[in-house]
């Protein structure tokens, strides 16, 4: 069955999980809220319930370099609760992973909550006059509107860009993974590009 955006997005923020995890499991159990929830403990995807109040104090800087012009850094801090974690070649991997696609896509933010909504507002204006332009009915314009910002996103928003790597995932799914397997808070907190020729 088609499952509404809404449920899929409440589920993500709900849990963690990535939303290509979240639809699947949305779908197998029809839609039906508490029971994909369960789904996912039992699968062990979600492990940070209790966590919520830790502090992600520990990490890594995730730290590519562009190519043997050394024109190009992307810097990425990755936190975690704990030195173990943070010391893990599994977990610095991830990290330098990260690094990798932030130079190679450029995202803007880190998520979608991130967006500022002047932003958001500034780029629908522009989509809608372009459809009135072309001659597209309100109710039509609202509805690919809405396909416009969700392409926005995975656009602009990191953790909703595919992996450049393995385009079977995005930096959430692959987020996802990493909680599941540590059992503790990891957060992307920030991240930086740096580019020989542009202003910061």
């Amino acid at each position: 069955m088609a499952v509404a955006l809404e449920e899929i997005k409440r589920l993500r923020d709900a849990t963690g999980v990535g939303i290509n995890t979240c639809k699947d499991i949305l779908e197998r159990t029809n839609g039906n809220y508490e029971k994909a929830m369960e789904e996912i403990r039992k699968q062990g995807l979600i492990k940070f319930e209790s966590r919520a109040g830790k502090k992600s104090s520990n990490g890594v800087i995730g730290v590519y370099e562009h190519g043997v012009d050394h024109t190009l850094v992307a810097l990425v801090e990755v936190g975690c609760e704990t030195d173990l974690v943070a010391q893990n070649e599994i977990f610095r991997e991830f990290a330098h992973d990260v690094a990798m696609q932030v130079a190679a896509m450029k995202p803007l933010y880190i998520s979608r909550e991130d967006v500022p909504k002047d932003q958001l507002e500034k780029e629908a204006s522009i989509w809608r006059d372009e459809f009135k332009k072309q001659g597209k009915p309100e109710n039509v314009i609202e509805s690919v509107l809405k396909g416009k910002i969700e392409s926005y996103y995975k656009e602009v928003c990191l953790l909703e860009q595919v992996f450049f790597k393995e385009d079977a995932k995005t930096i959430q799914d692959m987020l996802s993974e990493i909680l599941a397997k540590f059992g503790e808070r990891i957060l992307i907190k920030r991240f930086l590009i740096w580019q020989v020729g542009e202003s910061a």
